[in-house]
């Protein structure tokens, strides 16, 4: 069966890269091809529904990942939610949340995010899209010839994530 590194030599999946500044990686991001595209097109040309808001969906999306990447504690228990398991849970598909955009995908190993689908918060709410990409990326996911576990089936924060710090 391939591997992870396998899926991105083949190019079904890809390295998200984010800039960092003088930091480490201590986490590894994927996504999908489609994904990569709706960042380097799509992302770009979103605004903020923020009223006031000074930060662009992009800068959002870069931020979190940046936080995710160098091991950063992203709660998903408090108030913070940045980074959520979503329902129904047996799925195995989570979230990282900003103030304007949705990244949905699935823990693959610990410390490592494959990302599936952007979409802006008012229209994942609007559109009712949550049950979708949760659909979508559960057929995504069981298409890859991975061995199993294909996901993380854990739910804690220590399940998914180590922290760099």
């Amino acid at each position: 069966m391939p591997t992870l590194t396998n899926l991105v030599d083949a190019g079904e999946l890809v390295r998200v890269e984010v800039e960092l500044e003088g930091e480490l990686p201590w986490r590894t991001l994927l996504g999908t091809p489609a994904f990569v595209d709706w960042m380097a097109n799509v992302l770009p040309t979103l605004e903020s529904t923020i009223v006031g808001g000074d930060i662009t969906p992009e800068e959002q999306v870069y931020s979190i990942f940046v936080d995710y990447v160098i091991g950063e504690h992203i709660q998903f228990h408090t108030e913070d939610r940045r980074f959520k398991k979503l329902n129904p849970l047996q799925r195995h598909v989570w979230e990282f949340k900003t103030l304007d955009i949705r990244v949905i995908g699935w823990v693959a190993s610990r410390d490592v995010f494959i990302c599936t689908y952007g979409e802006m918060k008012d229209e994942m709410e609007l559109m009712r899209l949550y049950d979708r990409y949760i659909a979508l990326t559960f057929g995504f996911r069981n298409r890859l010839e991975l061995d199993e576990p294909k996901a993380v089936t854990g739910d804690q924060y220590d399940d998914v994530l180590s922290d760099a710090n």
